[in-house]
């Protein structure tokens, strides 16, 4: 549990955060490229300007608090069951 921490420009690339609780957590500017963060919770945090690139973000929970603003999540696995809508 890190819940509150802060952890700006932390350097964390394929760091395993899974089942993590990071509720109001501080992790701006933060290189968590590769990061296993399935199942994490992240209600209120601020991963802003952070670099999600090809993480693990399958099934994690979020509130309308938690901010992304500038965050890179380019590749990143988002759920591993969505399928694109059939046409």
């Amino acid at each position: 549990v890190m819940a509150g921490a802060n952890l700006r420009g932390v350097r964390a690339r394929e760091a395993g955060l899974r089942f993590v609780d990071l509720s109001q957590a501080q992790v701006v500017g933060a290189d968590l490229r590769g990061a296993l963060l399935a199942n994490a919770k992240l209600y209120g945090a601020r991963f802003d300007a952070s670099s999600f690139f090809m993480a693990d973000l399958a099934r994690v929970q979020i509130d309308n608090q938690t901010s992304l603003a500038h965050a890179n999540v380019g590749r990143a696995r988002i759920d591993p069951r969505w399928q694109p809508p059939k046409s």
